[in-house]
């Protein structure tokens, strides 16, 4: 069984079930294994070991957290000058394209370091600035590439997980919401990763429905933000950006009301505040969201109709959608 096999297995377990899985692989393991694999260290202490397979475990007791937060703002200072990419007199030829082992390096120092309680969150704050830089550099050239997670060698989704892991275990529910919904839809993004992709990581962070309701407002409070940012946007360039963001923080809210089982809050905020000037984009948006994301294939076929009824014309395979799973779901076979 592949991991991503695993991971929908055990997805809908119970805590006694999971407890119980776990007990029994820990039993079935070799001791030799247990030991080489640190998985004590992971079980005392699963959120710090996110990077075991980026660091040996036994380097960590070495480390000083002063000398690593050091090195790492200076790293962080050269490299939004430039210094890795163009030439300077700071860093030199050879070293700059080693940016990459140094934020591997760091990054895993700084995620082991925050497993001790007095650098939790100072260690935690270092790895969101390493992340905002990786994303900073998706736009602006601060390095040979234009995909820096990818280079450095760890997914954009697995770095956003790890900082909202961190961050939350030091910040109030308003605050971790709220920056955790800025990080989600400001920053740029590797070319593997999508805008939806970092919102789903977020989501799994609102377990209870009041984390989602916090999510919903704090999504409103950045919208009121941005459209500021719009009236005064210089070109459309500009415009298309601020209108991007918008776009998605309305997915996110949507999100988090089909979460809720609030499948028609969800689709009229969605047609509320969705910037999407052509109607049938805005229901390919949307039928993709209630189909593929929430298996709703009902609420899909119902959207696709009322849209035709609206004079809207869908493209064939929204047709043709709309149509087998009027077939399968037993629904009116005919659209209007």
């Amino acid at each position: 069984m592949k991991i991503t096999e695993l991971r929908n297995v055990i997805r809908d377990y119970s805590q006694e079930q999971l407890a119980l899985l776990v007990t029994e692989l820990y039993k079935a393991m070799p001791k030799a294994v247990r030991d080489e694999k640190n998985i004590d260290a992971i079980v005392q202490n699963p959120d710090a070991q996110a990077v075991r397979r980026l660091r040996p475990s036994h380097e960590g007791s070495n480390l000083c957290f002063d000398d690593v937060a050091s090195e790492t703002r200076t790293f962080i200072e050269n490299a939004s000058c430039q210094c890795y990419f163009v030439p300077n007199r700071v860093i030199t030829k050879g070293q700059r394209p080693k940016w990459r082992f140094i934020v591997r390096r760091l990054y895993g120092s700084l995620v082991q370091l925050s497993a001790q309680p007095e650098c939790r969150q100072p260690a935690a704050e270092l790895v969101e600035q390493l992340y905002k830089l990786l994303c900073r550099a998706c736009r602006v050239a601060l390095f040979s590439t234009c995909e820096p997670f990818r280079s450095v060698g760890i997914p954009q989704t697995e770095f956003f997980s790890q900082v909202l892991t961190l961050k939350r275990q030091y910040s109030d529910k308003s605050q971790f919401v709220q920056e955790a919904v800025a990080l989600a839809v400001n920053g740029g993004l590797d070319g593997s990763t999508t805008t939806t992709g970092l919102m789903l990581v977020f989501l799994e962070f609102l377990p209870i429905p009041d984390l989602k309701l916090r999510a919903i407002a704090a999504a409103e409070e950045l919208k009121d933000q941005i459209m500021n940012e719009r009236q005064q946007a210089r070109d459309w360039s500009d415009r298309y950006e601020t209108e991007g963001r918008l776009n998605h923080l309305t997915e996110l809210a949507f999100h988090c009301y089909a979460q809720l089982g609030e499948f028609e809050k969800a689709i009229d905020y969605f047609d509320a505040h969705c910037l999407e000037n052509d109607e049938e984009v805005k229901l390919y948006v949307l039928a993709q969201l209630l189909f593929y994301c929430y298996q709703q294939p009902e609420l899909t076929a119902e959207q696709i109709r009322k849209a035709m009824a609206r004079g809207v014309r869908p493209r064939p395979g929204l047709i043709k959608l709309a149509g087998s799973i009027a077939v399968n779901k037993k629904l009116p076979e005919q659209l209007p």
